[in-house]
């Protein structure tokens, strides 16, 4: 732990051999862009329209919203925090255990976590929480996109790699925010697959494929390099499914000689508490998260901890050294001061103790990703090759790829994200690092596992 965090790069060596070569290569990620299929964008516009129009129609057809229309003497505005609190507490008498106060303690939140809460109580929530996420979706991904098509067709996002988080930042538009996938297990319905927002974003013509190369695990194995947890390391050696491994490890000292499988609880705890650990959150986050009681959390992160201490061990040690410094940084040299871990509010501290556990992690991921991207525009102009990358998203690398050139791309993604070269690296993360590949000739969305 010692070696890397805090790192020994300086900035200027941060800003020698990471920053400035990122500005040159993420320029050419800008230039090239991310084609948009007009018509499918126009398709998608209606739909959405025709969608929230129907969600509507449901709703205002309830003899409860009725009443609320006939008492408030205006229509139902489904995206007014009022009306709905008005509807809910108020006419429907719904349940108000466990829910948040607003901000200003007034009335109880409406928001996404009293929906998620209250969904399966009465049809009307269930289809406010459609048209909450419909709508959500159309006003950032849909209209926006419109404004920033240029005459070639694409899209130009632009990025910035000098953040405090150490990831690259997307904007105008911001392709990083849109949903890696819907699933109706996260949402609460079906969501319509036609109006998926990556079905507008396709390759540049009839000659080109997309190809996503996405980092695996990539910010779990940035954590068993740092905390050196021997079990967590033996897991990624051995290409095992990290969340299954730990699940059982965790199951072994909670109910010894079950066998755990996808579908276990066990599994769902190990990967909510891997991602929880990454991300800082609580103990409280954790319990909603898992559908269980605070204690019942506190079980299950105990016995995460009994099955791996090396990583309780790293954290304390992150959480002592900001306490005491101030700061934190990537492996890389990324430093990010936190002067809030001593301030006297207690959520300026709870938050900024979670930046202190969760940026030397996610920044290190993203710093990996970005050496990944200059090494690989660095071997495309070599090669004169036609193919370009067209986007970034986190720990991903989206090509646009020549389709006389699929296999050479490949082959160059998969080698070089599993070892990226730069001056910086000075270290040995002691785990493999690999890339999945994904291969469409349609759209972002219909991309499909591919191997050489």
């Amino acid at each position: 732990m010692s070696d890397v965090f805090p790192s020994r790069n300086s900035f200027q060596e941060v800003h020698d051999h990471l920053f400035i070569p990122a500005i040159y290569a993420i320029q050419g990620i800008e230039k090239s862009g991310f084609q948009i299929d007009i018509a499918t964008l126009s398709m998608m516009e209606k739909g959405y329209e025709k969608k929230l129009a129907q969600l509507e129609d449901a709703v205002r057809g309830y003899p409860e919203v009725l009443s609320v229309e006939k008492k408030l003497e205006k229509k139902f505005n489904l995206n007014s925090g009022d009306q709905i609190h008005e509807l809910f507490f108020t006419e429907m008498g719904l349940s108000t255990e466990g829910l948040e106060l607003t901000d200003s303690g007034k009335r109880y939140s409406t928001g996404k976590k009293t929906i998620a809460k209250l969904k399966d109580v009465h049809e009307i929530v269930s289809l406010i929480n459609q048209h909450k996420k419909y709508a959500t979706l159309y006003k950032m991904f849909i209209k926006p996109v419109h404004g920033h098509i240029c005459l070639d067709g694409r899209i130009h996002s632009t990025y910035l790699p000098i953040t405090v988080t150490g990831r690259l930042v997307c904007f105008d538009p911001n392709l990083q925010q849109i949903p890696k996938n819907i699933k109706a297990a996260d949402i609460g319905f079906d969501f319509d697959p036609m109006l998926n927002i990556k079905n507008m974003y396709v390759p540049f013509d009839s000659d080109y494929l997309l190809m996503e190369a996405d980092y695996s695990q990539m910010e779990l194995r940035i954590l068993a390099a740092y905390c050196q947890d021997e079990v967590m390391l033996e897991i990624f050696r051995n290409g095992q499914d990290i969340h299954l491994a730990t699940g059982q490890k965790m199951a072994d000292i909670a109910e010894p000689g079950i066998i755990v499988d996808k579908d276990s609880k066990w599994r769902k705890a190990a990967k909510t508490i891997n991602f929880g650990i990454i991300y800082g959150e609580g103990d409280k986050a954790l319990a909603e998260a898992l559908g269980v009681t605070e204690k019942e959390a506190k079980n299950f992160k105990k016995n995460y901890f009994n099955s791996m201490p090396g990583v309780k061990v790293f954290l304390d040690y992150v959480e002592d050294f900001v306490t005491e410094h101030k700061y934190v940084s990537t492996m890389f040299g990324n430093y990010r001061r936190l002067l809030g871990v001593t301030s006297s509010q207690k959520f300026t501290k709870y938050e900024a103790l979670r930046q202190a556990l969760n940026m030397p992690i996610q920044g290190t991921a993203g710093q990996y990703t970005i050496c990944a991207i200059i090494n690989l525009i660095d071997l495309i102009n070599k090669y004169k090759l036609k193919s370009k990358i067209i986007a970034t998203v986190h720990d991903s690398i989206m090509f646009c790829v020549h389709k006389s050139e699929v296999n050479i791309i490949a082959e160059m993604a998969t080698s070089v994200m599993s070892n990226p070269q730069n001056p910086l690296i000075y270290w040995d993360l002691g785990v493999p690092l690999a890339a999945d590949l994904k291969l469409s000739d349609k759209s972002w969305a219909d991309l499909k596992d591919f191997s050489i």
